[in-house]
């Protein structure tokens, strides 16, 4: 345990200190990978919906009168894409892909939060990580359902936009005008999704980490700039609760403030400076 490392450094080194903890780094390169595989899988679903939905738009305006008609075809489509998607984006193959990401932060992760307590205390840590498969395990499984509901979302989209092209007689280059920002809204969501679970797993490594070495306490610290919640200068001056307000204060693994301890929250960047009690 921590405090049990720094009361021999107290016997053993003269007028040794605590010294100021240095920044944790945010792994902003995997949340980046992240990203791109998300873009990529959401790409691959607007390209089969271009490849097999898009020709059919103008047979669409000159045979069906009836929208009913615009959403059978639509629906079977759609679904016809979905099983492809489901055959190329196999629930194995997201699990391979976010087992990589998930090593990846891990590492950063371990580095960054090892980094910190060395440099408080100029001792090097080593020790194991007996329930990191704990953590790594509910990522996949919560992050492969993510990617699902990403595409659900996106092929319900589809529908919703045919139909309304259908209801008002948009031409069909208004319809793929439409459907184009629908793609946009899903690469949008990717961007999202990929920020706020990169920033909620590495908050979870680092509290598991530091509750592993014996440390219960942290300060919440802030990246200090436009983007942080509550700043009153910044982007989000009214957001509450403000991450700003929370800059230095103490707050205790045990009881977390709302929304959760720092990188919980959605897309938040904060991390908790280690407490080591002497």
């Amino acid at each position: 345990m921590i405090q049990e490392i720094v009361k021999q450094l107290q016997e053993t080194k003269k007028n040794f200190k605590i010294k100021k903890a240095p920044t944790q780094l945010y792994p902003l390169s995997v949340e980046k990978e992240y990203q791109k595989e998300l873009l990529r899988y959401v790409r691959s679903y607007h390209n089969l919906i271009k490849e097999n939905l898009y020709p059919k738009l103008g047979q669409f305006k000159q045979e069906y009168t009836i929208i009913d008609s615009y959403a059978d075809e639509t629906r079977d489509i759609t679904e016809q894409v979905s099983n492809t998607m489901m055959i190329e984006y196999s629930d194995a193959a997201l699990s391979s892909m976010l087992y990589s990401i998930a090593t990846k932060t891990n590492a950063f992760n371990k580095k960054q939060v090892f980094k910190v307590l060395k440099g408080m205390t100029g001792v090097d840590l080593f020790y194991s990580d007996p329930q990191l498969r704990l953590t790594i395990e509910p990522f996949i499984a919560s992050n492969v359902e993510l990617i699902r509901g990403m595409g659900n979302d996106y092929r319900k989209r589809i529908r919703e936009t045919i139909s309304a092209a259908g209801r008002n007689g948009y031409t069909v280059t208004e319809t793929s005008k439409l459907l184009e920002k629908q793609f946009r809204i899903s690469k949008n969501r990717a961007r999202l999704i990929s920020r706020d679970q990169i920033g909620k797993f590495n908050g979870q490594l680092t509290r598991l980490r530091h509750i592993n070495v014996g440390i219960t306490e942290y300060k919440w610290q802030t990246a200090l700039d436009e983007r942080v919640r509550g700043n009153p200068g910044g982007r989000y001056p009214d957001a509450r609760p403000s991450h700003w307000a929370r800059q230095d204060k103490r707050f205790s693994y045990k009881k977390a403030p709302p929304q959760g301890n720092p990188g919980e929250p959605i897309q938040c960047r904060c991390w908790a400076e280690p407490i080591i009690k002497i």
